[in-house]
């Protein structure tokens, strides 16, 4: 791989990336000497001592991961790089292990205060020399690996140290497990409330809105009815406006797979629509745009959604945007819903100046560490923006041709 190009790369990876990129090689460079790594450079040098850089597809796997799209079409644009056919996992050639992804996946969602209680949770099973140094989530992790309390057979000392933390984060290791096989799954059967119609014409009507699902009773396998926060039933003897919620189960029973939706508002959608381009950008005007805002202005605010919208970005307006509302307090809010509308490169969006924006800066200020109060929230970013300068057509567009030549 050309080195003018790993210089380039290198110049652009900050010290938590590098951290996290040396993290995602344990399972095929030396741990020891990852240890000794301070930089880019160092860490490719290893990577090509290993052979690991005949091509673009390892590091194309590692940038994907930390969310450096911006640097991963770097390695897509390289005229040296000659094209490349399907890759296929080899010795020569491994892939980043869904292991690998998922430990990293739960260190990027770890709060400073829920890293101080795993370390403390920690602090029977790992000497104190070597946790009370770790400063992030990922370093802990590293730890427990050394020590032998975590591999990708032995997850349950991880699990159990998240349960007490963050149960989202148990749950992202419980998928992982339950998909190699390790953990059977449970099987559930669901029955409708109704067959009632829902209607979404108000924020209020989708309070209705619920799910019951019956599974054994643990003692004495009768089936039971499970139900949401929201969901009421109507009491023998009551009126039609008196309903009180279900009782609680005596049975244990597992938390329900849903997102609390009872805000009301139930957060907000921002909407950035950029219309009229700068002389300069050498990009014409979006028409018919207004039309897309129009329509999810509209969806939104009957979703129960502080809809506000932002017009005519340039690249630095459209940062700023997206990092005051993540500075915002969402302790009031059960989601989040950011659409930008825009011209676009493959991975990022384009200002009214021309000025790119990489998709990664968008949803940067959302993450649990830089905007704790949407932590286990959903978050939703709608991007309508082209990806590249290639054209497309749709199936209608190629059955009119065919029309067209047929007579």
């Amino acid at each position: 791989m050309d080195l003018r190009l790993l210089s380039r790369i290198d110049e652009e990876l900050d010290s938590s990336e590098v951290a996290a990129l040396c993290f995602l090689c344990r399972d095929v460079l030396n741990r020891k000497r990852l240890e000794t790594v301070e930089d880019g450079r160092g860490l490719f040098l290893r990577l090509q001592e290993k052979s690991l850089l005949e091509d673009h597809y390892f590091l194309s796997q590692l940038l994907s991961v930390i969310g450096r799209l911006d640097l991963h079409r770097l390695l897509e644009t390289d005229s040296r790089q000659p094209e490349q056919t399907a890759h296929t996992q080899t010795d020569a050639c491994p892939a980043l292990s869904q292991y690998r992804r998922m430990l990293y996946k739960v260190s990027e969602d770890v709060t400073k205060e829920n890293l101080t209680k795993m370390k403390f949770l920690l602090s029977d099973k790992l000497p104190r020399g070597r946790l009370d140094p770790c400063t992030t989530a990922l370093e802990v992790l590293c730890e427990m690996e050394r020590q032998d309390l975590l591999t990708e057979d032995r997850l349950d000392e991880l699990q159990r140290i998240l349960e007490e933390c963050d149960t989202q984060l148990a749950h992202t290791v419980q998928q992982h497990r339950e998909a190699r096989g390790s953990v059977s799954r449970q099987e559930y059967s669901v029955q409708p409330i109704s067959n009632q119609e829902q209607q979404l014409s108000s924020p209020q009507s989708l309070q209705s809105l619920s799910i019951s699902e019956t599974r054994p009773n643990c003692e004495r396998g009768q089936r039971i009815r499970l139900y949401s926060d929201a969901m009421t039933e109507t009491q023998p003897g009551s009126g039609p406006d008196q309903v009180t919620t279900s009782p609680t189960q005596s049975c244990k029973t597992s938390e329900m797979e849903h997102y609390s939706m009872t805000c009301n508002p139930r957060g907000t959608c921002l909407i950035i629509n950029n219309y009229h381009f700068m002389g300069f950008s050498g990009l014409t005007d979006r028409p018919g745009t207004e039309q897309d805002e129009k329509a999810l202005h509209n969806v939104f605010s009957r979703l129960g959604f502080k809809v506000e919208v932002c017009s005519d970005l340039t690249e630095k307006t459209m940062l700023g945007a997206v990092e005051e509302l993540g500075g915002r307090s969402h302790i009031q809010a059960d989601a989040l819903v950011v659409c930008v509308l825009s011209h676009g490169e493959k991975g990022c969006v384009l200002g009214t100046d021309g000025g790119e924006v990489p998709i990664r800066s968008l949803t940067q200020p959302f993450t649990s560490k830089q905007c704790p109060s949407l932590m286990g929230k959903p978050k939703l970013f709608f991007i309508q923006a082209c990806q590249g300068k290639a054209s497309s057509e749709g199936p209608y567009s190629s059955l009119h041709k065919a029309e067209r030549g047929a007579v």
